[in-house]
């Protein structure tokens, strides 16, 4: 019960020490995770999908040469199976861009145009005299939609690398800041991201798959040593020792640049001391999560001032009711809003008295200990702020507030 108390100088005092501080709460059908983070930076965020990093577009001469040396129509039909799609891809577009005055397709029909250039060639006879498109075409077909292409720099990296903590380093500017100030460089000179070196699988013979393999990880390596040598200088520049950056550390911080990611969250207590929020586009969505975050503020004060849970005694539940919705009006008021909450959202709240379920507690706390993970590995984006679980319909929602 006092736990509300001790919050706001607990979150106050690790904000000023830079300790990450997550909130769990559980009651009824409802749980909450807050998460205070100064700043937090993620070199590999594992996203959900990404492209191969071909280069189709950004060519260098050791790729160039080897692509250009295979010419697909003079190939038989037994060693056209075996061209690996990329150097199939590469030279149908290299055909179309002579025909289009150097541009890459665009538009999904400019794209169309390209395929049926790619299939006029890939198809072959199978034993029942049908035809078919040999694999390594069917994947070269794949990567027209997802390879060729400008490739530009991500918006939530190109953030990054106009930040002040990249532009203006110190003695205290952490390794991050560092590699990425060094990679800022890079991009500011070539325009590009570092490469992964990897390529997917694909139907190939071996030989030109390790061939091609090769080039791409070369050029990889290559880079990494280039923003190795920038931010060894630069760390050099500052005064620090030669071992705040490591080989091993740019190359994994290479091979993932295009996943960057920074958060700078927010103080608890600032959140709790606001004379206003900014929810607005939250609440004109009447089934919106952050009514129950709502509720649970007005749960808080009610706990302050009358030293109990809303409904933890039978005979108070229905003037407890009376009570919390006096005070999250209230609350909306002093935030400037003039939105009733639904009747029975509060009456939900009351009724739990204070109680906690194992699922859902047990729910909550495998969530949290997600953050938790994300948190010290710097992998996978943590939440930005807060979580709200509702049980009951089993929808969640994050809110930055």
């Amino acid at each position: 019960m006092f736990f509300f108390r001790t919050l706001i100088p607990l979150s106050k005092h690790l904000w000023e020490c830079e300790v990450p501080l997550i909130v769990c709460r559980s009651i009824g059908f409802l749980g909450y995770i807050r998460l205070q983070i100064k700043e937090h930076t993620v070199i590999e965020a594992h996203p959900d999908s990404e492209s191969p990093d071909l280069r189709l577009d950004k060519l260098w001469p050791a790729l160039e040469e080897y692509l250009s040396s295979i010419n697909i129509e003079q190939l038989g039909r037994k060693e056209i199976s075996h061209v690996p799609p990329v150097v199939i891809l590469y030279y149908f577009l290299n055909k179309y861009k002579n025909d289009h005055g150097g541009n890459l397709p665009e538009t999904r029909e400019e794209k169309e145009l390209l395929k049926e250039m790619i299939k006029d060639v890939g198809k072959s006879e199978d034993g029942n005299n049908r035809l078919i498109l040999e694999e390594n075409f069917e994947q070269a077909l794949h990567y027209v939609n997802t390879c060729v292409a400008t490739r530009a720099i991500p918006n939530h990296v190109q953030t990054i690398l106009e930040d002040d903590n990249c532009v203006n380093l110190t003695q205290h500017s952490s390794s991050f800041w560092i590699m990425c100030s060094a990679l800022r460089e890079m991009v500011k000179s070539e325009g590009v991201l570092p490469m992964k070196g990897t390529l997917p699988d694909m139907a190939s013979d071996t030989h030109s798959f390790v061939t091609l393999q090769n080039i791409y990880q070369k050029q990889a390596q290559h880079q990494a040593e280039s923003i190795y040598r920038r931010a060894s200088q630069i760390a050099r520049d500052l005064g620090l020792p030669q071992e705040t950056i490591t080989e091993n550390d740019v190359k994994y911080f290479c091979k993932h640049s295009s996943e960057l990611y920074l958060i700078r969250g927010s103080c608890i207590a600032d959140e709790y001391e606001k004379t206003s929020l900014d929810l607005t586009s939250y609440l004109e969505d009447p089934d919106s999560l952050i009514f129950y975050y709502v509720i649970l503020r007005g749960l808080e004060r009610f706990i302050n001032e009358f030293n109990a849970y809303p409904g933890q005694m039978d005979d108070q539940v229905e003037p407890d009711i009376l009570k919390l919705k006096g005070i999250i009006g209230k609350l909306l008021n002093e935030w400037g809003y003039s939105h009733v909450l639904r009747d029975e959202k509060v009456h939900e709240v009351c009724r739990y008295g204070g109680a906690e379920l194992h699922s859902v507690s047990s729910i909550l706390g495998g969530c949290a200990a997600q953050e938790v993970i994300k948190v010290i590995t710097n992998q996978y984006k943590p939440l930005n702020n807060t979580f709200i679980y509702d049980a009951i319909n089993s929808t969640s929602a994050t809110f930055c507030l």
